[in-house]
């Protein structure tokens, strides 16, 4: 969930904290021209510390383009499950995404993302839009901000609908040996007053990539708040792995 400053989704929720999952789906833009995308299967698809499908497997996809100028467009899709018993069955994403080269060292990404869920029959609408910028050094090191203006969210404590949300992340990637790399993330994610649900969560994790395949696993932890306001059973310690087949 690269290391190379440009990268979503998820299908790498095995590899960093919900950083890289947001960083993943742009690496495999960043490393072709013209049409590309990949297709996997994860064991639990965790974004920013929570379980999106239950704790279940989902499959997921990306199909994007890119252009001769570095701009990245592109759809993401995966099975979800959140837990409700009328909640959707899966999440469709449109996204938009530029990369720079600041320096040799460093470089910056930002991402504009529709998520949508199609066929929700939740009486209200869950469909949001968020602003990712992220700032990578020596493609080890990336700092990511999120921005979302029209979220809806719910938690043990009430309701909010089209609320600002904001999500901050620090991710590392260590090289180890041949193409087997580890690495760590932090995050902390920053949600309307009313929801009192304000929450910390981590991850540490390996991800070595074969060819057109790459393999994660990582464990994905939270803090006792997310746990109290989301629910036990899609938050705390698990572990996650995936595999993905990239085209």
């Amino acid at each position: 969930m690269r290391p190379s400053p440009a990268t979503r989704p998820r299908f790498l929720p095995g590899i960093v904290c919900a950083c890289t999952l947001l960083l993943a789906r742009l690496s495999c833009a960043d490393s072709m021209s013209g049409l590309g995308g990949s297709i996997g299967v994860t064991s639990d698809y965790v974004y920013r510390g929570v379980s999106l499908s239950a704790g279940n497997p989902a499959i997921q996809a990306d199909l994007h383009y890119r252009t001769s100028g570095g701009w990245v467009v592109g759809t993401w899709a995966s099975y979800a499950d959140m837990g409700a018993d009328d909640g959707p069955g899966s999440e469709l994403d449109l996204y938009i995404s530029r990369g720079w080269i600041l320096s040799p060292d460093w470089d910056l990404r930002t991402t504009l993302t529709h998520y949508t869920y199609p066929d929700d029959p939740r009486r209200a609408s869950y469909d949001y839009d968020e602003l990712v910028a992220s700032l990578g050094y020596q493609s080890r090191l990336f700092a990511t901000v999120a921005w979302s203006p029209n979220a809806t969210r719910y938690s043990h404590s009430g309701w909010v609908e089209d609320s600002t949300a904001l999500s901050y992340e620090l991710t590392a990637v260590q090289p180890l040996i041949g193409q087997l790399a580890a690495s760590a993330g932090v995050g902390y994610y920053d949600l309307a007053r009313e929801l009192e649900s304000d929450y910390w969560y981590w991850n540490v994790g390996l991800a070595c990539s074969l060819g057109h395949a790459q393999f994660a696993v990582s464990y994905i932890d939270t803090d006792q708040n997310a746990s109290r306001a989301l629910g036990y059973e899609n938050t705390g310690g698990r572990w996650a792995g995936s595999v993905t087949w990239r085209f």
